[in-house]
């Protein structure tokens, strides 16, 4: 007698599967409103933080706090995480790449494994669903249903920690119409006395009270941010050319990682030990052509170009 499609059992094929495409951690949160004290924090931080070029941060308030707002009649949001720890690393003297944009653009990537995951779901010939998958593409909160869905705790770094995977994980979502039981949140904090991403943090955007300084930090100055670097952020640089991992790496969560096993983010050996010399040799055209796919595409040939120029300056002093 084949097993009844209870919503207990649909939650664990769902995990199963899941799993079965690369993914870590997999868990279930009923879709009601974020708390107003959740929204009243966000939009403190922001105030507090300020968004700089980030102004998509300032947009789409009711959607972001109300999932149905982004599908009629959902019930539940299905958060996953996706380990993408490297199993190799850039060379430490050349410019450095954040680990997230080793290989190519994990958006695109997981979004295909979401759609896999719903065709699976489909193919058990339950009643008629909608769902909807974000991977970053939709103004969600990640991190709070993250931990609504018991993937694990935001740490001091603002990063959710998934216990055995550290934070080096992407978030991704499915908001659906399905009916699933949730999983037990896992608010707190994972950090217990440690400081160390605060002390280390080279722009010092990270506070003791919770706040973070977005605009200061590397992540914001090397990717998003377009306007010219100033001296003083020039001089907290270092070899960050696209992104910042620092608060990740000296995290006491991420010194035993599992490297990942995907192959579409691995790091080429080409860009393994990329020197800036061969950076600043690059026209328009080679960048665009050699990171296609890839998310450094996002800071644009001329916001590299501008990123060199600032460790160069830094590196003559």
């Amino acid at each position: 007698m084949p097993q009844p499609i209870t919503p207990a059992f649909l939650k664990n094929f769902i995990k199963a599967e899941a799993f079965r495409l690369g993914f870590v951690a997999c868990g279930v949160s009923s879709a009601e409103p974020v708390p107003v004290t959740i929204r009243n924090k966000f939009n403190k931080q922001l105030m507090t933080g300020g968004v700089g070029d980030m102004s998509y941060l300032l947009r789409n308030e009711d959607v972001r706090f109300n999932p149905s707002k982004l599908l009629e009649g959902a019930k539940c949001i299905i958060v996953l995480a996706f380990n993408y720890y490297p199993p190799v690393k850039q060379n430490s003297s050349v410019p450095q790449v954040a680990f997230y944009a080793y290989g190519k653009d994990y958006h695109r990537i997981l979004k295909d494994k979401l759609f896999q995951l719903l065709e699976k779901i489909r193919a058990l010939n339950l009643q008629p669903f909608k769902a909807r998958p974000f991977v970053d593409s939709a103004p969600l909160m990640e991190r709070y249903w993250a931990q609504k869905a018991g993937i694990g705790k935001q740490g001091r770094n603002g990063l959710i920690i998934v216990p055995g995977y550290g934070s080096f994980c992407f978030l991704s979502e499915i908001v659906t119409t399905l009916e699933l039981p949730p999983d037990e949140a896992t608010f707190g904090s994972p950090c217990g006395k440690c400081s160390r991403c605060i002390e280390m943090c080279p722009a010092k955007a990270i506070q003791m009270d919770g706040t973070f300084l977005a605009t200061q930090c590397l992540s914001y100055q090397t990717i998003e941010h377009k306007g010219e670097i100033t001296d003083a952020v020039k001089k907290t640089m270092d070899k960050c050319l696209f992104g910042c991992d620092i608060c990740q790496t000296v995290c006491p969560h991420n010194q035993r990682n599992t490297p990942h096993h995907e192959d579409a983010f691995l790091l080429p050996e080409w860009l393994r030990n990329m020197p800036r010399e061969d950076w600043e040799r690059l026209s328009p055209e080679m960048f665009e052509k050699l990171f296609r796919g890839s998310a450094i595409l996002r800071a644009g040939y001329e916001g590299i170009q501008r990123n060199l120029e600032a460790l160069t300056e830094f590196d003559d002093e």
